[in-house]
C-alpha cells in the first residue's frame, strides 16, 4: 500500500510496522467507531468517509493503543501526535473501508 499520501509519513516513524503488529485492534476499535457514527445517523445510513475519519482521529488520539506505539517513540514530540493521528485514521480507513465501513444496520 506504498502508494497511500499517508505511507511514507507512518512509514518513517514505524507506524506501518506498529499498525501490522495490531491490526486486529485497530480494526476493533474502527468498529466500535462505526457502531457509535451508525447510532447517531440511524439505520440504513452510510457514514461519510470524512465523518468517519473526525471521529477515529479522536479515538485514536484518546487510545491506550495509539499513545502507547506513541510514546515508544522517543523523538517524537507529543505535539505531533494529532497529526499522527489524524495520518493513520486515514490511512487504516482507506485500506479497509469496504470492512469497516458497511452501511449502518
Amino acid at each position: 500500500m506504498a502508494h497511500h499520501p499517508n505511507y511514507s509519513l507512518l512509514r518513517g516513524w514505524n507506524f506501518i510496522n506498529d499498525y501490522n503488529g495490531n491490526t486486529q485492534d485497530f480494526l476493533d476499535l474502527a468498529r466500535i467507531i462505526h457502531a457509535v457514527i451508525c447510532q447517531l445517523n440511524g439505520p440504513g445510513s452510510q457514514i461519510l468517509r470524512s465523518v468517519f475519519v473526525d471521529y477515529y482521529e479522536i479515538a485514536l488520539n484518546n487510545s491506550d493503543l495509539f499513545n502507547g506505539m506513541a510514546r515508544r517513540k522517543t523523538l517524537l514530540p507529543p505535539a505531533i501526535y494529532p497529526v499522527i493521528a489524524r495520518a493513520l485514521a486515514e490511512y487504516i480507513i482507506d485500506i479497509n473501508l469496504t470492512i469497516i465501513n458497511p452501511p449502518c444496520p
